[in-house]
């Protein structure tokens, strides 16, 4: 079976300097290497402890090329490739000799897997979807820098020149027509009876982190990072006493202000003058911390979140809090237009959820028709109940 391991250049790095130094070992400074500044390297091991040296490669430019300030694009790409190599394995076919008929074997193989151990529901679409893409991109790529040959990469190689031609002809496509068709996916809200559930019975900090998530819009990492100073500069937001807002830094390195009603602020301040342990050392600036005192990690609050969820009986994971967020407060914006005010609904919505491009925020329109009347309940829990 195949295993991922992973290394953080900008820590792990400093940390050999230091030890060679200690021990008086000459090594050549790796801190100009073009890895050296990204988030994550993975490797990817076979079952004898070897390093997979196509996959690791592939993942080498991926980290490269990615924009996240985490490492988790790498991660998620680690995952897919390691599910489709032990797919393989598992069937004795050697990775070079995977065809296409295998990768559409493997789609069906994960849509139809059953629940694990973490979560009771089943796969959703997107997952599958990346997997089976990030699988074909890997052997498309192994052919045209000619890491290795296979079946598969020679036909998704043939298939993407096609489709470049047809898009330079006369009648261009508007799709290429290699890749796997993805299911269209609607953001899903987390609606009121499965909130107050999941809130309700969360101990804290993960009961406010959860909150914060709903009404903020704040992803995992940006909750985690959330520190006391950045509290104190939270300030009354125009002329209300109930909205306050602060600036912090979103996905990708960008400033933006975020818009927090009082009381959770209030809620927030009480957390840290009455139920926050006491910090070890290096946590104490952050917010959110563990009964041990150490700051909290997403993995941690995934985990949290996920056992809630499953004794909710909901498939919801964290980020659909996010989407929560986004579908009810462009139900609000959306009142207000109609209403007479000069707001742009989705250009508000993509300032306020850091999006780069307002494609992004787009797809929030769809999820106000399917999730009307959980929308409207979800309201008067946020900003009622819940504020």
């Amino acid at each position: 079976m195949y295993c991922l391991i992973t290394i953080r250049p900008t820590e792990d790095i400093a940390d050999a300097q230091t030890i060679w130094r200690e021990h008086g070992i000459q090594r050549s400074d790796d801190r100009h290497s073009p890895l050296a500044a990204t988030a994550i390297v993975a490797a990817i091991l076979d079952s004898e402890d070897t390093i997979h040296w196509p996959s690791t490669l592939y993942l080498c430019e991926v980290a490269q090329s990615s924009r996240s300030v985490v490492g988790d694009t790498v991660v998620s790409y680690a995952r897919s490739l390691i599910a489709w190599l032990n797919y393989l394995s598992e069937r004795e076919v050697a990775f070079t000799d995977a065809t296409e008929r295998d990768l559409q074997m493997f789609r069906n193989f994960v849509w139809n897997a059953k629940p694990n151990s973490i979560s009771q529901f089943p796969i959703s679409k997107s997952t599958v979807t990346a997997r089976v893409e990030t699988a074909r991109r890997f052997h498309e790529w192994g052919e045209k820098t000619k890491r290795f040959s296979s079946p598969l990469g020679e036909w998704t190689h043939v298939k993407t020149d096609q489709a470049k031609a047809s898009r330079q002809g006369p009648y261009p496509s508007k799709r290429s027509a290699i890749a796997l068709p993805p299911a269209q996916r609607i953001p899903r809200i987390v609606n009121s009876t499965e909130l107050k559930k999941i809130i309700n019975s969360a101990p804290q900090p993960y009961s406010l982190i959860f909150k914060w998530a709903v009404t903020t819009g704040l992803r995992r990492m940006e909750l985690c990072e959330l520190t006391k100073p950045r509290l104190d500069s939270v300030s009354y937001h125009g002329e209300t006493e109930h909205v306050m807002s602060f600036d912090t830094i979103r996905k990708g390195g960008r400033r933006v202000a975020v818009y927090l009603p009082s009381k959770l602020l209030h809620d927030t301040r009480w957390y840290l003058n009455m139920n926050r342990p006491k910090p070890r050392a290096g946590a104490a600036p952050f917010v959110f911390l563990t009964s041990s005192g150490c700051k909290l990690h997403r993995e941690e609050v995934s985990r949290v979140f996920r056992f809630f969820a499953n004794q909710a009986g909901t498939p919801a994971v964290f980020h659909h809090l996010r989407h929560t967020y986004a579908v009810t407060t462009l139900e609000i914006l959306q009142r207000q237009a109609n209403a007479g005010s000069s707001i742009n609904p989705l250009k508000t919505l993509q300032i306020l959820m850091g999006h780069a491009s307002i494609t992004s925020t787009e797809i929030y329109l769809a999820a106000l028709d399917v999730y009307s009347d959980d929308v409207a309940e979800a309201l008067d829990f946020l900003y009622g109940a819940a504020t």
